[in-house]
């Protein structure tokens, strides 16, 4: 199965369970060209030391590790960009404000 994030299509399967354990950081600063994370410079202003570009705010990322249970078992699962925003039903922006 494929999931259409819009850029690309990407695998995922299917899971029912309960989330058990979710973290307090959900977000990281990143570059709004590459995504990698970014340095403060004056204010608002961040750098990007992979692509060498300086902007005047940082993108807001979602980034984090759930844990997930059925009852039979428990798996880790990494959540990024646009699938944390479909899994938790927010934009980005809304939550790191």
């Amino acid at each position: 199965m494929l999931i259409d994030s819009g850029k690309q299509e990407i695998p995922y399967i299917i899971c029912r369970g309960q989330v058990t354990q979710f973290p307090d950081t959900l977000v990281y600063t990143g570059c709004p060209h590459c995504r990698k994370r970014v340095t403060y410079t004056k204010g608002s202003q961040v750098t990007c030391e992979s692509c060498k570009l300086v902007h005047e705010s940082p993108a807001y990322i979602f980034a984090f590790q759930i844990a997930v249970s059925d009852g039979t078992g428990s798996v880790a699962a990494k959540v990024y960009g646009e699938i944390g925003e479909v899994l938790l039903g927010s934009v980005v922006h809304t939550i790191s404000e």
